[in-house]
């Protein structure tokens, strides 16, 4: 797991989701994004790899809602 991305790369790549989850409106009540905002994230060609990283963490989660992918922050 430790090949996958570096613990900087991980560190930016969350704080680019914290951003993007704080300008989401609902913010406050919903922590989560779908799987096809994630280039809405711009985390590179690593994307994948640290949303992997962060759910076998326990930082996040993957859900189904609606058939549709979901992760949320936990």
């Amino acid at each position: 797991m430790k090949g996958l991305a570096s613990w900087e790369d991980l560190l930016i790549a969350i704080e680019k989701i914290n951003s993007y989850l704080s300008k989401k409106e609902n913010c406050s009540e919903n922590r989560s994004f779908f799987q096809d905002e994630i280039s809405s994230l711009a985390l590179g060609p690593k994307a994948r790899s640290y949303l992997l990283l962060l759910t076998r963490m326990k930082h996040l989660v993957v859900e189904t809602v609606d058939g549709l992918i979901s992760y949320r922050v936990l």
